[in-house]
């Protein structure tokens, strides 16, 4: 218990005892290191601190589907570039009245491990009340895709009343690319 008493002290005097020193200092120089000094113990390491370039990055995915299923479609991405991506939207037209969506998803290769992620359904399109228009959705995502992978989309719709219709979807991803890397 002792032990633990003093361990939780020691800050506290290592403190008063900066402070003792810097009054018995000569110049200020001396002063000016030992406060640097300690700003430095605080700060974090600098490989904590991510220096890579990175250049913007847009590009889309469209699916369509056959009337009755669901659609996929794929993007490539860079052989020689990590991809930060940063927003997802998903625009759905050629809905026909009563058509529900009834997921819209992407997949990724993160680290060598396939990674699938649903985006959230505009309310409307999943209770089969889109406008004729379409209907959309985006959010902010914070995901690393391996070079070379492919990013697989997909939207899966349900006819409403009478036939199911020809929809289409089309993914948009923003983000940011590292510049060319090095083999």
């Amino acid at each position: 218990m002792n032990l633990i008493c003093r361990l939780q002290i020691a800050p506290a005097r290592s403190v008063r005892g900066a402070l003792k020193r810097i009054k018995r200092m000569p110049s200020t120089i001396s002063a000016v290191a030992l406060a640097l000094a300690s700003f430095l113990a605080w700060a974090p390491p600098a490989a904590a601190i991510d220096t890579t370039d990175y250049v913007p990055f847009v590009a889309r995915a469209v699916c369509t589907n056959i009337p009755g299923s669901s659609c996929a479609g794929t993007l490539t991405l860079p052989t020689n570039k990590v991809t930060v991506l940063e927003y997802v939207s998903v625009a759905c037209d050629k809905l026909a009245p009563g058509d529900r969506l009834a997921g819209l998803s992407f997949g990724l290769i993160t680290q060598g491990v396939q990674g699938y992620h649903f985006l959230q359904l505009p309310v409307a399109a999943s209770i089969g009340d889109a406008p004729v228009q379409g209907a959309g959705t985006g959010q902010v995502v914070r995901l690393y895709a391996d070079p070379n992978t492919q990013i697989t989309v997909s939207a899966a719709a349900y006819p409403g009343e009478g036939t199911a219709s020809l929809v289409r979807c089309t993914f948009s991803f923003s983000g940011q690319q590292s510049p060319v890397l090095l083999p």
